[in-house]
């Protein structure tokens, strides 16, 4: 689905992760845990469309329930998360 990300921070205990809270449409806001953070900032996350993978079990990681994953490619040290600006929170991704 598609998810905008409303909040970022980083994870108090480990440099390269991320906690986001991601809007997926019609009130389901999730909590998503990545490790991005050596390739973006939490200023830079806030407002981006990305693709979220939903159904799958929360996870801990940390110390931190993540309710859900990004989709993101990585070329050596350099992550991209993959975004759909323009689509809705909530659209299917197919």
């Amino acid at each position: 689905k598609v998810g905008v990300v409303l909040k970022a921070e980083k994870h108090p205990d480990a440099d390269s992760l991320l906690i986001m809270q991601v809007d997926l449409g019609d009130g389901d806001v999730r909590q998503i845990v990545s490790g991005i953070s050596r390739s973006y900032t939490c200023g830079q996350m806030i407002g981006k469309h990305i693709v979220v993978i939903s159904n799958l079990k929360p996870a801990v990681i940390r110390g931190v329930e993540s309710q859900g994953m990004l989709l993101a490619g990585k070329n050596d040290d350099l992550v991209g998360v993959v975004e759909v600006n323009g689509l809705k929170p909530g659209t299917k991704i197919s």
